[in-house]
């Protein structure tokens, strides 16, 4: 009987734990279910929002901007604290120029997710483009704080700092970068130039021993040092430093122009050309900085017909030459120091070595072309004329110095159909249009109020145009004013037109 009592309560006991577990497990399913229906529809409502945003991504891409624009305020509708929506959306305002909502955009973004570095730089970007420098280097220091190890935000600042007037604190944002990154050329400079705008030479001069101090054998900073000391005044500190320069680096230009030219003020043209012979012959000498050298010297001739500067030119020309006869710019500087003193056979012929090492210096073609007409070699200059048009078709020189010796050789119907289409090509250049204009005048029957309209219409007395008052010359000839002719021919001669 007592196993029999046992035995019941021990089923009723198992019953009750039964249907506790059942309700606890259908509970469970209820739960699961709701918990996966909440899931099912937040991923739809993902999956949604992310599409739209692709494809306005691809939008962007295709160059679809309204329809990007669409779908990203589709976008922020669904979700209006994304932040990557409203930095999409800032930087497809600053695409349309629109910086106010741009900026707003940009704000919001900063907002919603503070720690990403490329949303406070695009505010950086579009408070630049509005001029509002304060509020760019506010979000610029925040990004410097992210990334303590890089100077370039720093440098921004300073920059920013400049650029609202407010110098003291593009110097003292500059002055950390010193201390924190060490001495740089680049802070160094820009430094000194804050500084030497002031007129605070002896600030500079402070700065650049700085720099000298940490690097001694840095020669651009040794030279600006150099250059500090001749604003103070101090012409032997100068040229001592001048010398240390040139022990580190014996090819240095400047500091040899330097050395050369201390007593520059004293000396003539020619002497000077001629004092700077050693630097000419210094192989170490980079050949442009030489060709860079004479080049002031030789448009001076175009004024100038000084002697010994047209002997002391033509010497180092020689010299070049000789040391780089495979260099095309050492047989065209010596053409224009020829052509400019009345040499024109000698000029033709260093034009053609010129063409000859490369092809592909225009401004020769030109003036070739212009040296074939002064030599009234007319047949030469429509044949080379034609090669430069097949050469440059968008060059209007080309059709120029065609209808001239079209026009010269008798063919005016040519002469005025490439003086038209020189029209065309220039695309309304004034100085095209005039010139065809007066080859126009040229072939028809002109009298002087014509010339006088064409030449006060174009402003050519403004000019300062040799070719251009050669040619408003021989109008004024053919119309019968000898007066204006010679007058014209004069001022072209001045300005160094040439011709045999």
């Amino acid at each position: 009987m007592l196993l029999i009592l046992k035995t019941l309560k021990l089923r009723s006991a198992l019953t009750k734990l039964t249907m506790k577990y059942r309700l606890i497990s259908l509970v469970t399913c209820l739960v699961l279910q709701i918990s996966v229906a909440f899931a099912q529809a937040i991923t739809q409502a993902t999956v949604d929002l992310e599409t739209t945003f692709i494809e306005a991504e691809i939008d962007k891409y295709l160059n679809n901007s309204d329809k990007q624009e669409e779908k990203l305020l589709k976008c922020l509708e669904k979700d209006r604290r994304n932040p990557e929506i409203n930095y999409q959306l800032a930087r497809l305002h600053v695409t349309h120029k629109d910086y106010r909502k741009a900026i707003d955009y940009a704000n919001k973004a900063v907002s919603f997710s503070p720690q990403n570095k490329w949303y406070h730089l695009l505010t950086v970007d579009i408070n630049e483009l509005m001029m509002d420098f304060t509020a760019a280097n506010q979000a610029l220091l925040t990004v410097s704080q992210m990334e303590p190890d890089n100077s370039v935000f720093l440098y921004r600042i300073a920059n920013n700092a400049l650029q609202n007037g407010n110098w003291k604190e593009s110097l003292q944002t500059l002055e950390t970068i010193q201390s924190k990154f060490g001495v740089t050329d680049k802070a160094t400079f820009k430094m000194l130039e804050i500084v030497n705008t002031r007129e605070d030479y002896s600030k500079g001069l402070e700065i650049l021993n700085t720099a000298v101090a940490a690097a001694p054998y840095n020669v651009e900073i040794l030279n600006a040092l150099a250059n500090q000391n001749l604003l103070l005044g101090k012409e032997k500190a100068a040229e001592k430093i001048y010398r240390q320069v040139l022990d580190i680096d014996e090819g240095n230009v400047i500091a040899n122009r330097q050395i050369v030219s201390k007593d520059r003020q004293a000396a003539t043209d020619s002497e000077y050309l001629y004092a700077i012979t050693p630097l000419i012959d210094n192989p170490n000498l980079p050949f442009d900085a030489k060709i860079m050298e004479l080049i002031p010297y030789v448009e001076q001739l175009q004024t100038d017909r000084d002697p010994q500067l047209i002997s002391a030119l033509q010497s180092l020309s020689d010299k070049i030459i000789t040391r780089y006869p495979d260099e095309a710019k050492a047989y065209a500087i010596r053409g224009d120091i020829m052509y400019l003193t009345g040499e024109l056979l000698p000029a033709l012929k260093s034009y053609d070595k010129t063409l000859a090492l490369n092809d592909a210096v225009y401004t020769v073609w030109s003036q070739k072309m212009n040296l074939l007409y002064d030599l009234k070699q007319y047949k030469d200059l429509i044949q080379f004329s034609e090669k430069s048009i097949d050469y440059y078709p968008n060059q209007y020189d080309g059709y120029f110095w065609q209808s001239i010796g079209q026009y010269e050789s008798g063919d005016h119907d040519e002469a005025q159909a490439y003086a038209d289409e020189m029209k065309l090509v220039s695309g309304g250049n004034p100085r095209a249009t005039v010139m065809s204009d007066l080859i126009g005048l040229l072939i028809g029957k002109c009298n002087p109020d014509q010339v006088n309209s064409l030449v006060k219409k174009s402003n050519a007395d403004d000019s300062n145009d040799p070719l251009l008052y050669h040619l408003i010359g021989r109008a004024y000839a053919k119309a019968g004013d000898a007066s204006q002719a010679s007058r014209y021919h004069e001022m072209a001669q001045a300005l160094g037109y040439v011709s045999q």
